[in-house]
This record gives structure tokens, sequence and C-alpha cells, in this order.
């Protein structure tokens, strides 16, 4: 392997590292794949000559492998020395948490607030029971 392309393999252990040590719990796998192509884009593991992500993360000399609560494989980051521990969280605070949307509005009704569905039934809280029969 070139020097370049050792350096990169060196950047993308440290960033994997920071990604599984972020999590308290074991992490998959996938879950460090998907949280790697959010923050840092495409993770191509074959130019550093391993054919799966596991064989990459089984070589990571700073992982070890455990078993999540769903009996998976995962793998879980090794205590480190201070050094590196700087490091660690130096990217840990480069990494943007991003926020994920809940699809549900917390405490509003549409139906009691004259919007969305049943709109037509409910008036300021009370029910119009001709709107019922009719129906």
């Amino acid at each position: 392997m070139n020097e370049a392309l050792e350096a990169e393999l060196r950047k993308t252990r440290l960033t994997i590292y920071a990604i599984v040590a972020s999590f308290q719990e074991p992490s998959t796998s996938g879950k460090i794949l998907r949280e790697y192509r959010e923050e840092y884009g495409g993770l191509t593991h074959e130019k550093f000559g391993y054919q799966h992500l596991e064989k990459l993360l089984d070589d990571h000399p700073q992982l070890f492998p455990a078993i999540d609560s769903q009996g998976r494989r995962a793998y879980k980051a090794k205590v480190s020395d201070n050094a590196a521990s700087q490091a660690l969280q130096f990217q840990i605070q480069r990494q943007k948490k991003k926020k994920k949307k809940s699809n549900r509005r917390g405490g509003y009704n549409r139906a009691a607030h004259g919007g969305g569905r049943g709109a037509s039934i409910f008036t300021n809280g009370s029910l119009k029971i001709d709107s019922l029969l009719n129906a």
C-alpha cells in the first residue's frame, strides 16, 4: 500500500473508532456504515483491500467484537490512552448529530382545533350530532 492510501486508512479507522465510541451499546456494521455515510459520504473498504466491511472492522486494532441486544454481531471501542482519547474527542466534536424528525406532532390535536380529518364533526370541542346523523 502506498503512503497516501495508508494515511487514508488511518483516518478512516480513526473516524470509525469515533463513531463506535460515541455509542454506549455495541454497534453493528450496518449502524456504523449508516453513521459514516451520514457524516462523511460513502465508505469504500474495497480500496483498502477488504472485500467486506466486517473484515475491515475485525482488523481494526481499537475495536473488539461483541453481541448486541438482539444477538447480532456488533463492535465496541477499546479503552485508549490519553493521546488517542484526545484524537477521539476531536472526531466526536466534529460529528454533527442530526436530529431525526418525527412524523407526529406532539400535543396538537387537529380535530379539536378545526383542522385535518374530522374537522366537520368538531367545533370548539363540542360534537355536532346533526352531521353524524346525516352522514
